[in-house]
């Protein structure tokens, strides 16, 4: 069964996703007849609470002009990987130097793509990191000047930066706002979560594993094991990105 450690390195919307689909399984099981109504109930009302509180944390207005402000980001850094992409290929010499130059700079963050689909502050931190060093850096400095960059470098920039703000204007929303959050409420859920599969667990093993508790069972499992293996390949990608940046 899934351990805690596990449930923890969910993020609140795949957590919450998570507990769904538990109950979306259960009940196509008919947790009365599973005997586990009363603990499915109770992870039920936990769930109903942090989808309210979830809906209100991202229902901010702030929350759509982020969304907004994410695109027009993501859209600039795609946009300028793929020029650099193309002057890596260029049959001018000094320019595809210039392109590979860039290319491999940008190289241990990923593909642009992936970038664009890193959590708000680590994209933001990418992005400044990016901007940072082709300010500063001879050969990438000369490298987006050489290849009529600018524009597309000073675009990005001001959108990580409008970005940015907009997102500390939304914490600091958030931080006049009540204390209970989706987080705070995730205690409370995994504890719902571990009753109700004890309780399977049990009447599975008194009536030896027997349908409908063996075939619910076997489905929870089966749900648990790809939650874990999204964890896993979560960390596993991101220690590769952590290895490629220290090796450069």
């Amino acid at each position: 069964m899934i351990n805690k450690t596990t449930l923890r390195s969910l993020r609140n919307a795949e957590f919450i996703q998570f507990i769904s689909d538990v109950l979306s399984i259960l009940a196509k099981n008919e947790p009365q007849v599973l005997l586990v109504l009363a603990q499915f109930n109770a992870l039920q009302a936990e769930l109903a609470t942090m989808e309210a509180l979830f809906k209100k944390e991202e229902g901010s207005p702030l929350t759509d002009e982020l969304i907004d402000l994410d695109s027009v980001r993501d859209n600039h850094i795609v946009g300028m990987a793929t020029m650099v992409l193309a002057y890596s290929y260029h049959f001018d010499a000094a320019l595809k130097t210039h392109g590979q130059t860039l290319q491999a700079h940008l190289a241990p963050y990923g593909s642009a793509s992936e970038i664009a689909r890193e959590n708000y502050q680590s994209e933001t931190a990418i992005i400044n990191n990016l901007i940072s060093d082709w300010n500063t850096k001879p050969e990438l400095a000369a490298a987006i000047a050489a290849l009529n960059l600018t524009d597309w470098k000073n675009l990005l920039q001001t959108a990580n930066t409008s970005f940015n703000e907009k997102y500390l204007a939304r914490t600091q929303q958030q931080g006049n706002a009540p204390t209970e959050t989706v987080w705070s409420r995730r205690p409370l859920a995994m504890d719902a979560y571990d009753k109700l599969i004890k309780k399977l667990n049990a009447q599975g093993n008194v009536n030896d594993g027997a349908d409908p508790w063996g075939k619910a069972i076997n489905e929870v499992s089966a749900l648990e094991e790809n939650y874990t293996t999204l964890i896993a390949n979560r960390k596993s990608a991101s220690a590769s990105k952590a290895a490629a940046k220290a090796n450069t």
